[in-house]
């Protein structure tokens, strides 16, 4: 795969990923998409080995610059999933306490 392919397929990424955020605006607020990069492709054949020698050794170069981006992309994934699990656990824990104090309020109206 060409450097030339590899960026149209990330422009691509990029591009149907602005689609949706203006499609659906809500889902790209908390929710960064981090799409694996494609991996370089050795030929096996000798021959075409040696003579694409220097763009397959850019290519595993951009790789590896890419997949790094991409780690990062999934650690700050994982962060921002856990800091909105624990407001979504503090929310619960309002909720029981609300239900538990508006149960004792209407038990007591009641008698």
């Amino acid at each position: 795969m060409t450097t030339t392919t590899v960026a149209c397929r990330r422009h691509l990424s990029t591009f149907a990923l602005g689609a949706i955020c203006i499609v659906l605006p809500a889902s790209c607020l908390a929710v960064e998409i981090c799409i694996p990069p494609d991996h370089p492709i050795v030929p096996e054949s000798d021959d075409l080995l040696v003579e694409y020698a220097e763009i397959i050794e850019e290519e595993f170069e951009i790789y590896f610059k890419e997949i790094t981006m991409y780690f990062d992309c999934m650690d700050r994934s994982r962060h921002e999933a856990f800091l909105l699990a624990q407001r979504r656990t503090g929310a619960y824990q309002d909720f029981l306490h609300r239900l538990e104090v508006a149960r004792r309020t209407s038990g007591q109206r009641e008698e």
